[in-house]
């Protein structure tokens, strides 16, 4: 997901260990979008997040 989004917006994303299961894209702090259930974010939903937050 950190490469998605560099290359689709310029910015650097951090990876960060989480809890076990746990999966979030975070924007100065605030989710942007994470797991739910069993179902992970594609990397497009993830981009689009960081996206519409950055603007």
């Amino acid at each position: 997901m950190a490469e998605e989004i560099l290359e689709e917006l310029k910015l650097e994303a951090t990876l960060v260990s989480g809890a076990k299961g746990e999966f979030s894209v975070r924007l100065a702090g605030e989710i942007l979008i994470e797991k739910s259930g069993d179902n992970f974010p594609t990397p497009g939903q993830c981009v689009d997040a960081v996206r519409a937050a950055h603007r």
